[in-house]
C-alpha cells in the first residue's frame, strides 16, 4: 500500500473467481505478490456483498483422488477420496485430459479412460514410462457413471533425484509419549533405497552390543519447482522413500548412540540421551515462525536460533517448533536445507512440532508436513502427525492443528477428550495460530478452542503465526491477572518476517511494534526463547538473537 492505513482494514468490494468444472484451481488462499489474504469467513457472512445467501463461500469435490508413484519406470497408484456420504457409482474412471512437456508443447500422447477396482485403487505405468521425456505433464480428472467429476490434478513424471541421497537425511528425533524409555526417528532416503535399519547401543557398549530395529517406509513427494501450464501453476517433484522407526524398552537417564542405514550405506554414529526417571526438571528451546525458504542465510541464521538456545538451557531439552517452520508447504529444497542444517540438534533432542498455514498446500493438505514426523498417535488416521499429546513429568502437552482454518467436529472433540483425559498438574497446549495475537485475532480458535482450554484449566497456550512477541492472561473471554488464567504467548518470530501489531483489548504485553525493537542497524533482530519447567513452576525466558530482554513470566502452583 503507498500510505499508512489504520487496521483492521476492510475493502468495500469483494473479488470473486468463479471456476468451471474443469478448472484446476481449488479452494484456498489467494496471493498478490507478497500480499495474503486471509478471510473471516463470519465476518464476510455479516458483509455479504450481493452475493446470494445460499451460496457457500466454498465446496470441496464429492469425489476426488491422490497419486503415488511418478518416477519414471516405477508405477503410478491413484485412490479415490470422496466427501463424507458420498458413494461413486461404478464404474469410475480416470481420463487423460491434457498431456504437455514442461514447457507446455502438447505430447503425443492418447490413451483410453482406465478404470478403479471396486476398492477404488488403480495401479499403472501409462504414465512413468521410461520412453516419456523427463517432466511429462498429464492433466487428469476422475469421473463415475452418475457424471459426478473431480477437480482437475497434474501428475508430472520424474527421473530419480540426486537431491536424496541413499544414506538417511533429514533425520529427526520426535517426542515420544514416554520420553524416559523410548525413542523415535523419522528421516528419507533416495527412491532406490526403501530398506532402511536403526542400529543402537548403550553409549561406551561395543558396537557388536548393538540392536537392530527395522524401519517402516512409505512414498512420499517434494515440489523442486513450479512451472505455468496453460496459466496454471503446476510443482515438479522428487520422490523419496519417508522412513519412521521406533524403539521401546530403555533406560530412562540414559546415553545411547545410534545409527541409522542399511548394506553399507550407514551415517555417522550420533548421540541421544532419554530422560531421566528421577530428576522431573527439564527445558525447551521454542521456535516459530522460521519461514527459511531456499535461503541458506536462513538455514544457518535458525541454527543458530536453537544454538543460543540450547546454550541457556539444561540437558534434559525438548526443541518446540510452532510452525511456518518451512516457507513453501512442498517444497524440498526448504525442508531438506532447514533440517540439514540443524542436523546436529534435530537428531539428538525430542522434536515436538506444530504445524502451520505454510505447512497446508492448497491441494495437498498436510501430506507433505507429516509424511517428516513419527509423531505420538492421536488415534484418528487423517490427523496422524497433526494433532498428539504426551506427558513428561507433570506436564501434559497438547499438539493442535490450528493454522487459522476452520477445525472440524472431531478435531475439537479430540481436543475435548484428550483434555479431559490427563490427570497432570501442568496442561500447556501448542497451536499456531492463537486465540488471542497480535496479527488479527483468529475468531474461530477464540470462539471454539478458548472456551476448552479454559475448562480443563489449560495453563499455557504457546503459539505464532502473527510474527510479533505478545502476552495475554484470559480466562472466559475476559482479561485476568497472569496465574488465573490461561497465559496465551504469540512467540514472536524465528526468521525473516516480522509484523506491526494490531491492538486488541486482550494484549497485556506487546513487543515488535516498533521499528526499534524489531531491527539494529538496519539488521533484523529476531526472537530466541527458552522455557524452564519444574514441578513448582514455568519459567518463559524470551530474548531477541542481539541479547535484548523481551518477556520473564513465572507461572506458578
Amino acid at each position: 500500500l503507498a500510505r499508512d492505513v489504520e487496521l483492521p482494514l476492510m475493502w468495500n468490494e469483494l473479488l470473486r473467481l468463479q471456476c468451471g468444472r474443469d478448472a484446476s484451481t481449488r479452494a484456498g488462499a489467494i496471493y498478490l505478490d507478497r500480499f495474503e489474504a486471509v478471510c473471516d469467513e463470519e465476518e464476510v457472512a455479516a458483509n455479504r456483498m450481493g452475493i446470494p445467501h445460499e451460496e457457500p463461500l466454498h465446496t470441496e469435490d464429492e469425489l476426488g483422488f491422490d497419486f503415488e508413484g511418478i518416477t519414471k519406470g516405477m508405477s503410478t497408484t491413484f485412490r479415490l477420496i470422496c466427501s463424507d456420504g458420498y458413494r461413486p457409482v461404478a464404474p469410475v474412471m480416470l481420463e487423460c485430459l491434457l498431456a504437455t512437456d514442461r514447457n507446455g508443447v502438447s505430447l503425443p500422447f492418447d490413451t483410453n479412460p482406465l478404470s478403479f477396482d471396486k476398492d477404488g485403487t488403480l495401479t499403472t505405468n501409462v504414465f512413468t514410462a521410461p520412453s516419456l521425456p523427463e517432466d511429462s505433464a498429464f492433466a487428469l480428472r476422475v469421473f463415475d457413471a452418475a457424471g459426478e467429476r473431480s477437480s482437475v490434478l497434474w501428475l508430472v513424471t520424474a527421473s530419480k533425484s540426486d537431491l536424496y541421497p541413499r544414506v538417511p537425511c533429514d533425520i529427526i528425533r520426535n517426542i515420544t509419549d514416554s520420553p524416559q524409555t523410548s525413542a523415535a526417528f523419522s528421516f528419507s532416503t533416495a527412491i532406490d533405497a526403501p530398506s532402511c535399519l536403526l542400529a543402537y547401543r548403550k553409549s561406551g557398549e561395543p558396537v557388536s552390543a548393538e540392536k537392530i530395529v527395522a524401519a517402516e517406509a512409505s512414498g512420499a513427494r517434494e515440489a523442486v519447482e513450479t512451472v505455468r501450464l496453460h496459466g496454471v501453476p503446476v510443482t515438479l517433484d522428487r520422490e523419496r522413500w519417508a522412513h519412521t522407526v521406533r524403539v521401546d524398552g530403555l533406560e530412562p537417564g540414559t546415553e545411547y548412540v545410534y545409527r541409522l542405514g542399511n548394506e553399507g550405506r550407514w551415517t555417522k554414529e550420533t548421540k541421544f540421551r532419554t530422560f531421566s526417571d528421577k530428576r522431573p526438571h527439564f527445558d525447551a528451546v521454542i521456535l516459530a515462525d522460521a519461514h527459511n525458504g531456499r535461503n541458506k542465510q536462513f538455514f544457518e541464521r535458525y541454527r543458530r536460533v536453537i544454538r543460543d538456545g540450547v546454550r541457556r538451557t539444561q540437558e534434559q531439552l525438548l526443541l518446540i517448533e510452532l510452525g511456518d517452520m518451512v516457507n513453501t508447504a512442498t517444497d524440498l529444497i526448504d525442508y531438506l536445507g532447514t533440517l540439514s542444517a540443524s542436523r546436529k540438534y534435530f537428531t539428538a533432542y525430542p522434536f515436538a512440532p506444530t504445524p502451520g498455514n505454510h505447512e497446508r498446500d492448497v491441494t495437498r493438505w498436510f501430506k507433505n508436513y507429516v509424511s517428516h514426523w513419527n509423531l505420538p498417535d492421536c488415534g484418528i488416521a487423517k490427523y496422524r502427525n497433526l494433532f498428539y499429546s504426551f506427558d513428561l513429568y507433570d506436564y501434559h502437552f497438547s499438539s493442535l492443528c490450528a493454522d487459522g482454518v476452520p477445525l472440524e467436529a472431531d478435531a475439537l472433540e479430540w481436543i475435548e477428550n484428550d483434555l479431559k483425559g490427563t490427570d497432570k498438574k501442568w496442561k500447556v497446549v501448542m497451536m499456531h495460530c492463537s486465540p488471542y495475537g497480535g496479527k488479527g485475532g483468529q475468531d474461530f480458535n477464540r470462539l471454539h478452542i478458548a472456551p476448552i482450554l479454559d475448562r480443563y484449566d489449560v495453563d499455557l497456550c504457546l503459539s505464532a503465526h502473527e510474527h510479533i512477541y505478545v502476552r495475554a492472561s484470559m480466562r472466559g473471554g475476559k482479561r485476568v491477572p497472569i496465574g488465573q488464567g490461561v497465559t496465551y504467548l504469540t512467540m514472536g518470530t524465528s526468521g525473516p518476517k516480522a509484523y506491526e501489531n494490531a491492538k486488541h483489548e486482550w494484549q497485556d504485553f506487546v513487543y515488535g511494534d516498533k521499528y526499534s525493537e524489531r531491527f539494529i542497524g538496519g539488521v533484523q533482530d529476531i526472537t530466541t526463547a527458552v522455557a524452564h519447567f519444574s514441578p513448582e513452576r514455568i519459567v518463559i525466558d524470551v530474548q531477541m538473537i542481539s541479547g535484548r530482554v523481551v518477556d520473564y513470566i513465572v507461572l506458578e502452583k
